[in-house]
């Protein structure tokens, strides 16, 4: 099957929403909730030891954020069909869209990881649980965003999709 004409621009689009998503915002927040602090070494806030009770809600959103990482990479393995829609619309802005539909929902997952950091400092914790925080949403980002197979691949289910329609057999 044909790819589009457009591919690198799109991948080049897609890259750029998650740089912007997943690098700039995490990084912000986190120089922002140090300066807040005084500075980035700054040992202020509580530990675990000094306050138990808070290490279930930190377990809580940890377990949280890697399930949201794991989300992000079934979604990238195997896009949702609401994802993919849009059947009334020429074969190319389909793609364009379900693209950017499905890069926005993976970073937006990814990025969920920082604002769980950023609760928890809000609350008290140290800095470097946001860290933490942050380093799970780079990680997302570099091992979930869209890369040209993935696209190349959403592009050949959008095909079958359309040609299964054509056929009558899709959807009976």
């Amino acid at each position: 099957m044909s790819s589009p004409v457009n591919l690198p621009g799109i991948l080049v689009r897609v890259t750029f929403i998650g740089l912007v998503m997943n690098v700039i915002v995490p990084t912000t927040l986190l120089v922002v909730m140090a300066l807040l602090r005084g500075n980035i070494f700054d040992t202020s806030g509580f530990s675990f030891a000094e306050q138990p009770e808070n290490r279930m809600f930190f377990i809580i959103l940890l377990v949280m954020g890697v399930a949201d990482l794991a989300l992000a990479a079934f979604i990238r393995k195997r896009p949702p069909r609401s994802v993919i829609g849009l059947a009334d619309l020429p074969a190319e802005e389909q793609f364009e869209k379900s693209a950017m539909s499905l890069s926005w929902a993976i970073y937006s997952l990814n990025l969920s990881c920082t604002f769980y950091g950023l609760v928890l400092v809000v609350i008290g914790m140290r800095i470097e649980v946001m860290m933490l925080f942050v380093a799970m949403t780079l990680i997302g980002f570099e091992l979930f965003r869209p890369r040209l197979k993935s696209l190349e691949m959403l592009w050949d289910r959008l095909e079958s999709e359309r040609s299964g329609r054509r056929d009558g057999s899709f959807g009976s």
